[in-house]
C-alpha cells in the first residue's frame, strides 16, 4: 500500500490568504471551523458598527468599526500564520485544495455583498452630496449617513432633512424614481404653505429659518398650496439654487418615496461628526 503524501504548510501563504480574505488562511492550515469563527467575528464587528452609526455617534462608530475590522484582519492573518508554523506535514483534507479556496473566496464575497445590501436597504446607507442645493447645511463633497429606520414608528416631521426619489415625470427624460434627492421638509399633510420673496409662510404664519439662504434675493415664489395627507413639501436650504417642490410638476414628495432621514456627516474629516439639523 502506498503511503499517503504529506504536505507541509507554508507560513507566508497562510498569512497572505488570510490577508486577502479572512478565514482563507485557516482553511489552508486545516482549521476551517476556526477560520469561519474569524469570519463571523468580522461580520459581527461590521454589524456593531452599523448599529453604532444608526443609533449612536455616526462618525465615531464608523471610525471604530474601521479600526476593529482592520484589527480582526491582522489578528486573523497572524493566527493563520501561527497555525501554519506549528503544523506538521499532513494529509490534505477535502477542503485543502486550490479549487476549494476559489469557491470559498467567491462564496464569502457573495455573502458579504448580500449582508451589505441588506444593511443598505433596511438599516443605513451612505450618500455623497453632489451640489450646493442644501448649502450651508450640506456642501458638495459631504458624505452623509442616512438611516432607513427613522420612520418605522414615527412619521416624517417639519425640518427633517431627507433623501427621497420622485415619481416619473413624462416631461423629464430621466427616470426620476432612480435618482436620490436631499431636501428639507418644510410642510406636512394638511399644512398651507406659501413663499413670498424670501419668507416662508406656514398656515398663515411666518417661519423663522436660520439654516436657509437666498443668494439671489428670492428667485422662485410659491403661491398658497395645501399639502395633501401622506405628502410633504420640500425645499433645499440654498433656496435660489435648489430645484425642489416649487419646480416639480407634482410638487409633493409622497411617503413611499422617502428613502430615509439624514443623520450626520461622516466625511470629510473637518466636517465629520456634524449632526444634520
Amino acid at each position: 500500500m502506498t503511503a499517503p503524501t504529506l504536505k507541509p504548510r507554508r507560513r507566508w501563504l497562510a498569512f497572505a490568504l488570510s490577508a486577502v480574505r479572512v478565514g482563507l488562511g485557516h482553511a489552508y492550515g486545516g482549521r476551517l471551523r476556526r477560520g469561519l469563527c474569524w469570519v463571523l467575528l468580522l461580520w459581527a464587528t461590521a454589524l456593531a458598527g452599523v448599529a453604532g452609526m444608526v443609533y449612536g455617534n455616526g462618525p465615531a462608530a464608523l471610525i471604530l468599526c474601521c479600526v476593529l475590522s482592520v484589527t480582526v484582519y491582522v489578528l486573523s492573518a497572524i493566527d493563520a500564520y501561527d497555525i501554519a508554523r506549528k503544523a506538521q506535514p499532513l494529509t490534505l483534507k477535502w477542503y485543502q485544495r486550490w479549487y476549494f479556496y476559489i469557491v470559498f473566496f467567491i462564496v464569502l464575497c457573495l455573502a458579504e455583498e448580500a449582508v451589505r445590501e441588506t444593511i443598505k436597504q433596511n438599516f443605513c446607507e451612505a450618500f455623497r452630496i453632489p451640489s450646493t442645493a442644501m448649502s450651508p447645511t450640506l456642501i458638495p463633497g459631504d458624505n452623509v449617513l442616512v438611516t432607513k429606520r427613522a420612520y418605522i414608528v414615527q412619521q416624517p416631521e417639519r425640518n427633517d432633512v431627507i433623501v427621497h426619489t420622485l415619481a416619473d415625470d413624462p416631461l423629464t427624460p430621466q427616470d426620476e424614481s432612480a435618482v436620490n434627492y436631499v431636501k428639507r421638509i418644510v410642510a406636512v399633510g394638511g399644512d398651507l404653505v406659501e413663499i413670498r420673496g424670501t419668507t416662508l409662510y406656514l398656515n398663515g404664519k411666518i417661519v423663522e429659518e436660520p439654516f436657509a439662504q437666498w443668494a439671489l434675493g428670492g428667485e422662485k415664489e410659491q403661491p398658497p398650496l395645501t399639502v395633501p395627507e401622506g405628502c410633504y413639501f420640500v425645499l433645499g436650504d440654498n433656496r435660489d439654487y435648489s430645484k425642489d417642490s416649487r419646480y416639480w410638476s407634482d410638487p409633493f414628495v409622497h411617503r413611499e418615496q422617502i428613502t430615509g432621514k439624514v443623520l450626520s456627516i461622516y466625511w470629510p474629516w473637518d466636517r465629520a461628526g456634524a449632526t444634520v439639523r
